[in-house]
């Protein structure tokens, strides 16, 4: 079983991002859907772009940072579109 974060694409935390988490779950993983908006998802990109520009960068990552702190350091970090620039953001952060 491996613990994996999957975050999601400038839209936000919309059904596709939970039906994998559930297809992941399903095969024996333990996986958290941060929501980094806490708003419902938008319907285009530049919607999601003005929602990410509200809450802001660093609110996004800080948010991610809460999500990943309860999680083991060999969690695995995935993301969508802007959910893979918050991995790799995030991943740089953690000593393993």
């Amino acid at each position: 079983m491996t613990h994996i974060v999957l975050f999601h694409s400038v839209y936000g935390l919309r059904p596709a991002v939970l039906a994998q988490a559930d297809r992941l779950r399903a095969a024996g993983h333990r996986v958290v859907t941060p929501d980094l908006y806490g708003e419902p998802p938008t319907d285009t990109v530049e919607a999601g772009f003005a929602l990410f520009d509200k809450i802001g960068h660093d609110e996004v990552l800080r948010r991610g940072r809460a999500a990943l702190a309860p999680l083991p350091p060999e969690t695995v970090l995935a993301g969508w579109s802007m959910g893979a620039g918050v991995a790799g953001a995030l991943l740089a952060e953690r000593p393993d």
